[in-house]
This record gives C-alpha cells, structure tokens and sequence, in this order.
C-alpha cells in the first residue's frame, strides 16, 4: 500500500505518490516520505509537467505539506501508484482568496463610534 496525497502549490492542484505519511513530527505540516515515481516512458510522448515536477524533488527523501494546502490523502494500491507517478491535476486554481478588508460599520447619532 501507499498514498496519494493531492495538495495545492503555487495555484496549481497537484498529486504526488508516497510510502509513508505522517503529521506526528513537525506541527501543521504533513509529512510525506519515500515519493513513488513513475518508470521511464519510452517513446516520443514527453511530459513535461511531469518532468517538471520529478525534478522538483529530485533527491527529497522527505517533504513537509502545510496542512492549509492538502485537499485529500489516499490509501491506494502501490501497483496504481507507481502507473500514475507524480503527476499535475490541472493547472488552475480553484481556491478563493478572502479579503482581508474588515467590515465597515455604520455610525448613527444615537450611537456614535466609541460608545460615547
């Protein structure tokens, strides 16, 4: 067995395929260990997301995912995962930004700001 984990980067949902996760050692994050990638293709379709993203974590042994960018970890069969690899869902984001701006509140002569 192992895990896909789908989280979010950079705007971009994506999905990488790991051994082991945990979120026991480093607070607010998860810890994905172990990537599973996808074997060599042979032949001229080239993926160049995929390629992107395995030279991305080229040589991590351990990643840490903030919790706020995981959107769904699975259990899978290891046979599925190693199929799939380490792959990019789509390439738009589907996260809404809320503002930060506070409300305004409406002052009348009754009751003025600052409870005078």
């Amino acid at each position: 067995m192992c895990y896909r984990v789908v989280f979010t980067s950079e705007g971009k949902t994506q999905e990488l395929f790991a051994k082991y996760i945990c979120e026991e050692s480093l607070m607010g994050f998860v810890e994905v260990e172990e990537l599973l990638f996808a074997a060599p293709h042979s032949g001229l379709v080239v993926d160049t997301q995929e390629e992107r993203l395995q030279q991305t974590f080229k040589g991590v042994k351990r990643t840490y995912l903030p919790l706020h960018t995981i959107v769904r970890i699975d259990e899978i069969d290891r046979q599925v995962a190693q199929r799939q690899g380490l792959v990019s869902v789509e390439d738009k984001t589907t996260v809404s930004y809320l503002s930060v701006t506070p409300p305004q509140v409406e002052v009348s002569e009754n009751h003025p700001a600052g409870g005078e």
